[in-house]
């Protein structure tokens, strides 16, 4: 033996086939066998109690001595919590605290502080908005698929199905969309100070698609921008033209007829929520007002990035 080398580890093994032989009345299994299933202590005794225990002979018996647990703190440590638990002796948890009157009043005159019944109030609102325009958010695709389902089933029943037309939330954040149509801009929308709802996609969009073959998508979403203190609406028409990788464009001439964005609107108000389903129904028909163009496109094979396609006009020639 080299004095030099540290030789607990190997008293630890040592004892955790020790352990096991005193718990089980058995000769010591060959290697690390008593941590095998049918082996374990919770197997041969039947105990669920000593599961502890074959989770710390699995320590005790690390094949690396290394890493190996080498610490009889821990090791009394665990059998004493086992024992307590075989012989109901663990210490009896200690009874609630109850506090003294001074503290409660000081607590009750805390909460009349008139920063924190503001704070409140201003939590309380925040919720009751978030609430609010969670319930618009739901209700205006309900709406929207309700009004236009039988147009919606008719055009995709006539393309046998090879058409697909949407309706749901989705479409792109408007912060690319305004970066890549600046005639989008509103004066008094600051749309980069809109908070950052539902990743800031429509609240209900209208799209048609290609259902095995790619055509091009051609999109409205009605977009719901909140501010701190105020709701503008705003819809953004797109085009998702190109390959597999689609490229968007929204051509400045797509805005025409468009329904114009209503804002700053107040939260919690009917006649917002009124407004809100007015400019949905707005934007569905100005959907449906083009659609026989998006197909005639579609149909004939035209570029639907060319404005004169969309309105059966011959170009002018240059």
């Amino acid at each position: 033996m080299n004095e030099a080398n540290d030789q607990r580890p190997a008293d630890f093994y040592a004892f955790g086939k020790l352990l096991w032989c005193v718990l089980t009345g058995s000769g010591p299994r060959p290697r690390e066998q008593q941590l095998q299933s049918g082996h374990r202590l919770i197997d041969v005794l039947e105990r669920e109690e000593v599961t502890p225990l074959d989770a710390l002979g699995a320590q005790l018996l690390d094949t690396d001595p290394r890493s190996r647990l080498a610490d009889w703190r821990t090791v009394l440590a665990e059998l004493g919590e086992v024992h307590a638990t075989l012989t109901g002796s663990r210490t009896p948890t200690p009874a609630p605290r109850s506090i003294g009157g001074e503290a409660i009043a000081q607590a009750r005159r805390v909460a009349a502080l008139p920063e924190v019944q503001q704070a409140a109030a201003d939590h309380a609102r925040a919720k009751q908005v978030r609430d609010w325009v969670a319930l618009l958010r739901r209700d205006l695709p309900v709406e929207m698929d309700q009004r236009l389902a039988g147009a919606v089933r008719e055009v995709v029943d006539a393309s046998g199905h090879e058409l697909q037309i949407s309706v749901g939330g989705g479409g792109h954040d408007p912060v690319e969309l305004f970066a890549l149509q600046p005639a989008l801009s509103v004066p008094g929308l600051e749309i980069g100070q809109a908070q950052a709802v539902d990743g800031m996609f429509a609240a209900v969009q209208l799209l048609i698609f290609g259902t095995r073959v790619r055509f091009p998508t051609f999109r409205v979403g009605l977009y719901l921008l909140e501010f701190p203190h105020d709701l503008w609406l705003l819809a953004i028409p797109d085009l998702e033209v190109g390959d597999r990788s689609s490229v968007l464009r929204i051509p400045q001439w797509l805005l025409e007829g468009l329904p114009k964005p209503r804002g700053p609107l107040p939260y919690l108000m009917a006649h917002t929520r009124q407004a809100a389903f007015e400019m949905a129904a707005a934007v569905g028909d100005w959907f449906l007002d083009r659609l026989a163009s998006y197909l005639r496109i579609i149909a004939n094979g035209l570029d639907i990035e060319d404005h004169t396609a969309w309105t059966g006009q011959p170009s002018c020639p240059t």
